[in-house]
Formats: structure tokens, sequence, C-alpha cells
């Protein structure tokens, strides 16, 4: 027995215009449909930003030094020590230094620098200024030195912890570096940057790319850095990866003594040289075996017999 709606309809409406009502109808049902699955699947999406949000903002205040990593209570720096700044270039460590200081002695890190490695790199003045003026603080970065940093440098008190490191295993941690790390085709990439097609390039050919745009680098960085800090134009203490991986306790004691902090002020944090801090492999004389005689000898022309002798390099 029909419903009276559909009596109704019988009487009031014509078969055609009935048929057509009911398609409407049907037409309605499924667009209502369709709207509760995009509308669910905005709400997931919309859910699954917000947890990423939030991942990323505790990354950052881990990495800030402001949460602790395994308890994620809030860390509140130290003011009572000065800030430090960290120059180091890439793949020596520099990472994990940093964040065995920034735990180890509630510090909360800052960046202050444009953070480019191999064209021009300056100091961001507004950073900068805040950075050493607020203490307790830590900044890690790869910048050169140049005039314009010396003359924002020579207007505070910071003292500079110079880590180094053999360029030519630099070069080679380099080379994995990137290739864990090759940017999307639709980045944009820095000079310093190797080109989209790196990773289907054999490694003797990556090697080669890295040698030709960054050995000359590192020793001109190196080399300017230590002679600001050997003319005192820079108050700086200097370090070595080397030594960081023969006695750890001692490079940070040294680290400690430098900023006049006491030992006891110094909670060193469980942490381990893994590649959660770009730490890959840490042989210092991996290069040897991982370069052509050819590359060898090429690395050998820009590197000046006395940095060689000074950290003890070997040819």
């Amino acid at each position: 027995m029909p419903n009276p709606f559909q009596l109704v309809k019988r009487l009031l409406l014509p078969a055609d215009r009935e048929i057509h009502l009911e398609q409407q109808l049907e037409e309605t049902q499924n667009a209502l449909r369709h709207t509760q699955k995009v509308f669910q699947a905005q709400l997931k999406e919309t859910q699954d930003a917000l947890i990423n949000t939030q991942n990323v903002l505790h990354e950052f205040q881990v990495s800030a030094g402001l949460l602790d990593k395994y308890t994620a209570e809030r860390v509140e720096r130290d003011v009572t020590n000065d800030s430090i700044l960290l120059v180091s270039p890439p793949k020596a460590a520099g990472a994990y230094i940093m964040n065995v200081l920034l735990r180890g002695l509630n510090m909360e890190q800052r960046w202050v620098a444009l953070g480019y490695f191999g064209s021009p790199d300056l100091f961001k003045v507004g950073h900068f200024n805040k950075f050493w003026q607020d203490k307790g603080c830590i900044s890690f970065i790869h910048t050169e030195f140049n005039e314009f940093n010396l003359y924002l440098l020579k207007q505070t008190n910071l003292k500079i912890i110079l880590n180094t490191r053999d360029p030519r295993q630099c070069i080679n941690s380099l080379v994995h570096y990137n290739l864990k790390h090759i940017p999307q085709k639709n980045d944009v990439l820095h000079p310093a940057q190797p080109p989209i097609e790196f990773a289907d390039w054999t490694f003797e050919r990556q090697v080669d790319w890295q040698i030709e745009h960054h050995m000359e680098n590192y020793v001109n960085w190196m080399t300017k850095w230590l002679d600001a800090v050997d003319s005192r134009e820079v108050n700086g203490l200097v370090v070595s990866y080397d030594n960081l991986v023969k006695n750890e306790d001692a490079f940070f004691e040294r680290i400690l003594d430098f900023y006049e902090i006491p030992h006891s002020k110094f909670s060193r944090p469980k942490m381990t040289l893994d590649s959660k801090v770009n730490f890959r492999k840490g042989d210092p004389n991996e290069w040897r075996n991982a370069f052509t005689k050819e590359q060898i000898h090429k690395c050998q022309t820009y590197i000046p017999d006395a940095l060689m002798e000074r950290f003890g390099w070997e040819e």
C-alpha cells in the first residue's frame, strides 16, 4: 500500500514530474553522501596537519633546548653562563657538540646567521645582538670569517669555540650526507648544494664534485678562522674532531674551562654519536679507501703543510 506522500505526489504531480522529483531526490542524497565523505577526509587531513604541527613544534622546542628530549619537561636556561658560539665546518660533529653543551648546561639554541657554507655567510644583526646579550644561549654555525662578522664580534664579549676536522674526511662525509638529503625536483637549490641528478652518479663522480666545489672552501674557511684566533682578533678556543673521538670527557672539560664554567654545573646528557646528530661512521681516515689516487693527490694540493702539521693529519 502506497504511503500518504506517494498518494499526494500521484494526485498533484504528473507521472513525468514524479519521476523527475525522485531523480532529484536521489541526486541530492548522493551529493550529501559525497559531501559527508569529503568533509570526513578534510577533517582527517586537518587532524593529521594539527598532529604534525604539534610534533614539529615539539621538535623545535627540544632542539632549542626549551624541552627535555626524554622527559618533555620544560627547561629553563641557565642565564649565569655566557652564551656559546660554536663555529664549525659541515660534517665535523658540530651538531653533537652543540647538543651535549645545550642539554648539559641548560642552554637555549639560537640561530644567528644565514646558515650557508661555500658562499658569503653573514650574521643577522638583530638575532646576533639578542643572542649574546641574553646569556645562557648557544648557537652552532658554519659562518665564515669576514670583515662584517668580525666587526660585529668585536662589539661583544663573545668567546667562540672553533671546531676543526681534516677536510678530506669532511668531503667524504658530505657525499653521504647529501645522498640522504637530495632535494626534490621542485626545490630551489643553493649553489653549495649538488644538482638533483647527484644521486644517480657514480661515487667517484660524486667525490669529484664535492672536491671541486668545497675542498678550497673548507681550507680557506679553516685558515681564516685559525688566523683570527691566533692573532687574537677573536677570543676563541680551537678544538678538533679527532680529540673529541679520542677523549670526550677531556674535550668538554677544555670548553668548560675556557668559559670559566665550574665542572659541577655540567650534567652530561645521555647522548651518543649516532645518526640523530648526523653522525655516520667517525673513521678519521675513511677517505683513504674511499678516494682514488687522483682524488687524494688533488685534495693534497689544497691543504697547506702548516695545516697538516698543526693537526697531525697524515698525507
